[in-house]
C-alpha cells in the first residue's frame, strides 16, 4: 500500500459558533476534503460543541474562515489506497503519542471497558450484599427467601418459573381455580425455571443469577447507548453512573432521624419499583431483564440508522421482541417511540423515502408478537383478567420530584437546547422520553399504563447530559475542583440507592424476608400428596405463596384470578367463624377444591370446620393444618384419583 506524505494539516476552532474546522493542503497547495473522528476532549474543553452526522464523523470542508488567530494543532497526514477503488484516501496519522485519541460515535474503545467492568462489578457486589447477609444470619424456625420484597408480584413470577423448572415451555395461571390449558409465554420466567433445574438451585437463587447477568448487560447497554450521543469518555461515564446508580430525593426522608418532620410518601423512589434501575437490580429483577433488552434495542436501532444496514434493524427488532416476551409493555413502548421518530423524520424531510420499510423493520417484526399478547390479555377467557387491575400514575409534580436531580438537570438542559438543535440520535432519545411519559398517563386506555414509567429515566439522563455536555466539560477543565465536584454530585444523586441497599442489609440481619419453615413443610406435603393442578383453598397470603412451592392451583392467589373481587370475598366468608358449613361445602363443590389449608390460628377459630363430614384432616404441624376433601364423588387420595374434567379441558 502506497503512502505519501502531505504538506500539513491545520486544525482550528471557530469560537463564535463552536464548529470544528480544518484545512488540508497537498504539496501543490490544493484543498482536499477528509473525514475526522468525532471531537476530542481537548477540543470540547475549549467550549467547542461539535456537529456530527449520522455517520458519526465530521466532514472537513475546504471553506474555512478564521475570525481571529488561535492556536493551531499540526498533524501529519498520509494517503492510503482504498482496497476496493484503488483511489487515494486522506487519513490522519493519529497513532503518534502527541495526538489526542477519543472513541468514535457508537464505538467503545478498549480502554473504556476497564471502568465499565469495574463499575458493573461494584454494582453486583453492592446489590448482592443483602442476599449474602440473609444467608449468614440465622433465625430458628425460618428460612431466608432470597427475595428482598414482600411483593405479591414476585411470588406470582416464581409460580410461573416453577412450571418452567418442571419442564414446561408454556404456562397456565396457577393463581385461579378455573380449568385451562398452558397458553402463556414469558421468556424471563422461562429462563429462571430452566436455570433452577439446570443448576439444581431454588427458584429464588436462579432469579438472582439472572439478576446479576442482566445487570451486567444493562451496564453495557447504557454505556453503548451513551456512545451514540457523546464522544467524551468522561460524559459517557457520567451517563452510566447517573442511570444505574442514581435515585431521587428519597434520601431526604432520612432527616426524620434528626427529628425533622418529613413525609416519606412524597418520595416514590423509596417504594416504587418502576423508576430506577438500581431498585430493579436490588429488588425487582423482572424489570431489569426486560429493560436491559430495551436499551440494547435502542442501541441497535441507532446503529442501523447510521449504517442503514438490515442486520442492525433485525438486531433491534429481536431486542424489541425479547423485551416484549418479558414485559409486553416495553415492546409497545419501543414500537411507539420508533414510530414517532420515523414519523417526525418524514415530516421534517417532507417525503416518504423508499427505505422507510427497512427503517420500520423493528416495528414490523413485533406485530405478530403484539397480536399474540392482545389475544392473551384481551380475549383469552383466563388470562384476560390480568389486564383489568392497575393504578393510575401519581400526580405530575410528585412523579417529577421522584426523579430527583435528573429532572432538575433536565430543565436546565431544555433551556440550553431551546436554541441548539438535536442530531438524529438526540431526537430519538427525545421521542423515547416523550413517548414513555405520555404512555404512563393513559390509564383510561391501558389499566397498567404506569408500567411504562420504567422507560423514562434512561432517555431523561441522556437528554439532560446532551444539553449540559458543554458546561460539564468546561467545568471539568477550567476548575481545579471541577472533576471532584462532578463526582460529588453523582454521589449525592446516588444517596437513595445507597440508603436502600443499607436498609435491606439492616432488615435482613433483623430477620426480615424470611419464611416460616413449618409453612414450607406444609407446602412441600401438598406438592408430594396432590396431583398437578389440584385446587387448594387457603387464605389469600398462603394462596399467593403455595404455587411457587407446589404444583397445584389455588382458588384465589393473585389479582389476575378470574372474578378476583368475588373470590376474595368468598375466602373471607369461608374463614369467618360465623359462616355455616353448608356455605363452605357449597364453595368447595362448585370450585372442585381438593385441599383446604388453614394456619394454626385459623384452625383454632374454626374448630367446627374440623368436624365437617366433607373434610378429613391429612396433615398437621405447629403452623398449619391441611384437610382433604371427602365430598361424595371425590376420593381422599389425590394421587390415585381418576382424572378430573379440569385436566381435559383446554382453551
Amino acid at each position: 500500500m502506497r503512502q505519501q506524505k502531505f504538506r500539513s494539516l491545520s486544525a482550528a476552532h471557530k469560537h463564535t459558533d463552536g464548529i470544528y474546522g480544518a484545512i488540508i493542503e497537498d504539496v501543490e497547495g490544493a484543498r482536499l476534503s477528509a473525514q475526522l473522528p468525532c471531537a476530542t476532549e481537548e477540543a470540547t474543553s475549549k467550549g467547542q460543541r461539535l456537529r456530527t452526522w449520522q455517520s458519526g464523523r465530521i466532514i472537513i470542508t475546504p471553506a474555512f474562515q478564521r475570525q481571529k488567530e488561535i492556536p493551531v494543532y499540526k498533524m501529519a497526514i498520509t494517503t492510503t489506497a482504498n482496497v476496493r477503488t484503488g483511489l487515494p484516501e486522506a487519513a490522519l496519522a493519529i497513532a503518534r503519542a502527541s495526538s489526542p485519541i477519543t472513541p468514535q460515535t457508537g464505538a467503545i474503545a478498549r480502554s473504556e471497558f476497564k471502568f465499565l467492568t469495574l463499575f458493573a462489578l461494584a454494582l453486583c457486589i453492592v446489590t448482592t450484599m443483602p442476599y449474602v447477609a440473609g444467608h449468614l444470619v440465622s433465625f430458628p424456625g425460618t428460612v431466608f427467601t432470597d427475595v428482598l420484597t414482600h411483593s405479591l408480584d414476585t411470588n406470582n413470577y416464581l409460580a410461573y418459573a416453577r412450571q418452567a423448572a418442571s419442564g414446561r415451555w408454556l404456562f397456565r395461571n396457577p393463581m385461579t381455580a378455573e380449568p385451562h390449558g398452558e397458553r402463556f409465554f414469558n421468556l424471563g420466567w422461562l429462563v429462571i425455571g430452566k436455570l433452577s433445574s439446570s443448576l439444581h438451585v431454588s427458584l429464588a437463587v436462579a432469579m438472582n443469577v439472572q439478576r446479576l447477568l442482566c445487570l451486567v448487560l444493562m451496564c453495557f447497554g447504557v454505556y453503548w447507548l451513551s456512545s451514540f450521543l457523546f464522544c467524551s469518555t468522561f460524559i459517557r461515564r457520567i451517563a452510566l453512573v447517573a442511570t444505574l446508580a442514581g435515585g431521587g430525593f428519597g434520601w431526604v426522608a432520612a432527616l426524620h432521624l434528626l427529628r425533622v418532620p418529613i413525609n416519606s410518601s412524597y418520595f416514590l423512589d423509596l417504594t416504587n419499583g418502576n423508576l430506577f434501575p438500581f431498585f430493579w437490580a436490588l429488588k425487582l429483577p423482572h424489570f431489569l431483564v426486560s429493560e436491559s433488552f430495551v436499551v440494547l434495542g435502542l442501541c441497535f436501532f441507532l446503529c442501523a440508522e447510521r449504517s442503514r444496514r438490515a442486520r442492525y434493524y433485525i438486531g433491534a427488532g429481536l431486542c424489541y421482541m425479547v423485551a416484549g416476551t418479558c414485559r409486553p409493555y416495553d415492546m409497545l413502548f419501543l414500537m411507539a417511540a420508533t414510530a414517532v421518530f420515523l414519523a417526525l423524520w418524514c415530516w421534517d424531510n417532507r417525503e416518504l423515502p423508499s427505505g422507510i420499510a427497512l427503517r420500520a423493520l423493528p416495528i414490523l417484526m413485533c406485530i405478530p408478537l403484539l397480536g399474540y399478547y392482545y389475544w392473551i390479555f384481551k380475549i383469552h377467557p383466563i388470562f384476560r383478567w390480568w389486564s383489568l387491575p392497575g393504578r393510575p400514575a401519581p400526580s405530575d409534580w410528585l412523579l417529577a420530584l421522584s426523579f430527583g436531580m435528573t429532572f432538575v438537570f433536565l430543565l436546565f438542559s431544555a433551556w440550553r437546547l431551546r436554541r441548539e438543535g438535536l442530531d438524529d440520535a438526540g431526537r430519538f432519545m427525545l421521542c423515547c422520553l416523550l413517548t414513555a411519559i405520555l404512555l404512563a398517563h393513559v390509564h383510561r386506555v391501558l389499566h397498567f399504563s404506569f408500567q411504562f414509567a420504567t422507560n423514562i429515566l434512561v432517555p431523561m439522563v441522556m437528554i439532560a447530559l446532551i444539553g449540559l455536555e458543554k458546561s460539564i466539560t468546561e467545568w471539568k477543565e477550567s476548575s481545579r475542583w471541577g472533576s471532584a465536584s462532578i463526582i460529588a454530585l453523582l454521589v449525592v444523586n446516588s444517596f437513595t440507592s445507597i440508603a436502600l441497599a443499607g436498609q435491606d442489609v439492616l432488615l435482613v440481619t433483623q430477620g426480615d424476608f424470611r419464611a416460616d419453615s413449618r409453612l414450607l413443610e406444609a407446602y412441600s406435603w401438598l406438592n408430594v400428596h396432590s396431583r398437578a393442578n389440584d385446587v387448594i383453598l387457603a387464605d389469600f397470603d398462603n394462596s399467593n405463596h403455595i404455587p411457587q412451592y407446589a404444583h397445584d392451583n389455588v382458588f384465589c392467589g393473585y389479582d389476575n384470578a378470574v372474578h378476583f373481587d368475588d373470590k376474595l370475598k368468598a375466602i373471607q366468608q369461608f374463614l369467618d367463624p360465623k359462616t355455616s358449613n353448608e356455605f363452605r361445602e357449597q364453595l368447595i363443590q362448585q370450585n372442585a377444591i381438593q385441599f383446604v389449608l388453614l394456619t394454626a390460628a385459623e384452625e383454632r377459630e374454626l374448630g367446627v370446620l374440623g368436624e365437617a363430614p366433607f373434610l378429613k384432616e391429612a396433615f398437621r404441624n405447629n403452623a398449619a393444618v391441611i384437610f382433604s376433601v371427602t365430598t361424595p364423588g371425590q376420593t381422599t387420595d389425590a394421587r390415585v384419583s381418576a382424572p378430573r374434567k379440569s385436566d381435559l379441558v383446554l382453551w
